[in-house]
């Protein structure tokens, strides 16, 4: 059976126990009752059993053609249809067939473990929850398996109609073959005899024939005229010329006309030939017109440019001597504020002079008082109020140990520093001040060596550098 022979959109296979009560009376309401309607209203032609009758080769025969003839196999799934031999061996001839193996289960019953590996693979469409959708999804199932079954037939029999013609030309062109062969062959003999009479004709000394149409002389050999491509017949020259009067007098008459239009032609062609120079010449003049225009155009845009920079060119200058007259005034103002700066500054450097005259004046009568003060702590008194020498004096080799406090470097905290060194030597900040910029530098007064220490170790806190040195009186 071959595939024109799909008869059925599809087979239902199904357990007569889920259709029909003991009595044979169809169930009221039954499933596999709404799917028949469903197919039947949704225009699916489909093959049931609906006798039930198992029994015969011959029906046997007939379930076998009913799946071979339908595009898809409906599987009625239920605990009665496994349990039954007749839908596993449908399904079995279904698979062996390569048919569209569609399970609709009724129930949550297995599949039986004889069709479970045919089918087991298989969507299938459950009935519950929803009977009615799944009734609707089970018709687009088959909906959709007979387009794509039309599909195949509709691609095999283009197939089959592209084999059969590429068949038939593969004969016509057998057939051309032929008679080509044939043709060849009768040609080849038409030529030996036209050779022989040429032969003969030569002997007559007749070795030319006169074109009937152009009158042009050409040799007995010749198939054709070189002048009107007249066409010679197989036996023009050779034998009586058998021509055509009533052709002849026609193809002159076309000759005739076909001169005078080659004729006219030569002249339409002579005519466009000299048409052709006339317009090359023009267009050539018209090239340089066009060629001078654009010229033209060019000049006139650069002297609108040039135009328009002379035009930016003042505007520019304008404003340069705007500016430069600014400038001018404010070089002016610079010029006197600078002079009264250098004033100012001439002023602050001789105030800073006299400041460090003083500081030096002051440095040096402190370092007197402080000689001095040292001297009066060492030197002994008597009850009369005068001193006495002691035995160092009175050898001249006095000599008193006290200690001085060296600022090597201040630092990165500069006021920190200057407000240590004012706290420590009791001096004011201006002094401080001159310490913290001349370091290195030993500060104001001699110390005992406790003191020194402790006035270093301050220096060290903020940041400074400082050390403690010896200081002989």
């Amino acid at each position: 059976m071959d595939m024109e022979q799909t008869l059925y959109d599809v087979f239902i296979s199904y357990s007569r126990k889920d259709y029909v009560d003991e009595h044979g009376n169809i169930i009221p309401g039954n499933i596999i009752s709404q799917i028949k309607d469903s197919f039947q209203n949704a225009g699916i032609h489909y093959w049931f059993d609906e006798e039930g009758i198992y029994s015969g080769d011959k029906y046997m025969e007939k379930l076998a053609d009913a799946i071979f003839a339908s595009t898809a196999f409906v599987f009625i799934s239920s605990i009665n249809s496994n349990a039954s031999e007749w839908t596993a061996g449908e399904i079995g001839t279904a698979h062996l067939y390569k048919k569209k193996i569609i399970p609709f289960r009724l129930d949550d019953s297995p599949f039986a473990r004889s069709i479970i590996v045919k089918i087991a693979h298989l969507d299938y469409i459950d009935c519950n929850p929803n009977p009615d959708k799944a009734i609707m999804d089970l018709v687009g199932s088959i909906l959709a398996a007979r387009d794509e079954e039309e599909k195949k037939q509709r691609e095999e029999e283009e197939r089959r109609k592209k084999e059969r013609m590429k068949a038939r030309r593969a004969e016509i062109q057998q057939e051309i073959q032929n008679l080509a062969s044939d043709l060849r062959r009768v040609g080849s003999q038409q030529q030996n005899v036209i050779d022989q009479i040429i032969a003969q004709k030569a002997m007559l000394e007749e070795t030319d024939k006169i074109c009937p149409v152009c009158q042009k002389k050409a040799q007995l050999s010749q198939r054709y005229c070189e002048r009107c491509g007249f066409t010679y017949p197989l036996l023009y020259g050779l034998a009586d010329n058998d021509t055509d009067t009533v052709q002849l007098v026609t193809l002159r008459g076309v000759w005739k006309d076909a001169n005078s239009q080659q004729t006219k032609q030569q002249e339409l062609r002579n005519d466009n030939i000299r048409l052709k120079g006339i317009i090359e010449k023009q267009s050539q003049q018209l090239q340089k017109l066009e060629k001078e225009r654009k010229n033209l155009e060019n000049l006139q845009h650069l002297l609108d440019a040039a135009k328009k920079e002379i035009t930016e060119y003042v505007s520019k200058l304008k404003e340069s001597e705007e500016s430069y007259s600014k400038l001018s005034s404010l070089v002016t103002c610079r010029d006197q504020e600078l002079k009264k700066s250098y004033s100012e500054i001439e002023k602050y450097m001789e105030k800073i002079a006299a400041y460090r005259k003083t500081i030096d004046e002051q440095k040096e009568k402190i370092d007197i008082l402080t000689r001095e003060l040292a001297l009066a702590k060492n030197a002994p008194t008597s009850i009369e109020g005068k001193s006495k020498p002691n035995s160092q004096e009175s050898t001249g080799k006095v000599k008193n140990t006290d200690y001085k406090v060296v600022l090597r470097s201040i630092g990165l905290n500069k006021a920190q520093v200057a407000k240590c060194i004012k706290n420590c030597i009791r001096i004011t900040s201006d002094e401080a001040e001159y310490f913290v910029s001349h370091a290195p530098i030993d500060l104001f007064g001699s110390y005992s060596l406790a003191e020194a220490n402790k006035i270093k170790t301050e220096l060290i806190s903020v940041g400074a550098t400082a050390a403690v040195r010896e200081y002989n009186t």
